[in-house]
């Protein structure tokens, strides 16, 4: 099992990133699958890191006034998917 105060450093970092990507995508930017928070939140969504930190988020173990955006159930596959159908445009 994970340390906690491991866990909350990962998902403060991670929605720092997926902030970032969302007011990116907001402005109107382009090539956004190029970008570090693009690459490392889907790493993160595709990593066994993000669901212990669901799970962690779950079992009510994060503290409750943690952000926690990136662990919305739709919310990350959402925004990289929608990402990824814009992208194709712009090839």
């Amino acid at each position: 099992m994970l340390e906690k105060s491991e866990v909350i450093k990962r998902i403060e970092e991670m929605e720092t990133a997926f902030e970032k990507l969302i007011n990116m995508k907001n402005e109107g930017l382009h090539n956004l699958k190029y970008s570090e928070e693009y690459k490392k939140l889907s790493d993160y969504m595709e990593s066994k890191l993000w669901l212990c930190d669901f799970t962690y988020d779950e079992e009510n173990i994060l503290p409750d006034n943690l952000k926690r955006g990136v662990l919305s159930e739709d919310g990350l596959y959402d925004l990289l998917s929608i990402i990824d159908e814009e992208e194709l445009v712009y090839e």
